[in-house]
């Protein structure tokens, strides 16, 4: 399985924006951050649910997952 690059760029589009970083990203949506890795590098699959609780977690715009609205934008882990 190759590298998710969807989930690649979400991923680091939320670390740059937010100063927070991948393991923190894990445990604010709820799984382990070997796991967020596994996904991230094509060992396991990209999960709609994942798709939905970071969009959630992180207030992304549903329709973009690359675009933050201007309140998540605000905010600083």
């Amino acid at each position: 399985m190759a590298k998710n690059l969807e989930l690649s760029a979400l991923i680091s589009r939320i670390k740059y924006e937010l100063h927070i970083n991948q393991a923190e990203i894990a445990k604010r949506v709820g799984i382990a951050p070997t796991y967020l890795s596994d996904m991230i590098n094509g060992r396991v699959p990209y999960s709609d649910s994942l798709r939905g609780k970071l969009i959630q977690e992180f207030r992304l715009e549903s329709g973009s997952e690359l675009n933050f609205n201007s309140e998540a934008s605000s905010i600083r882990a």
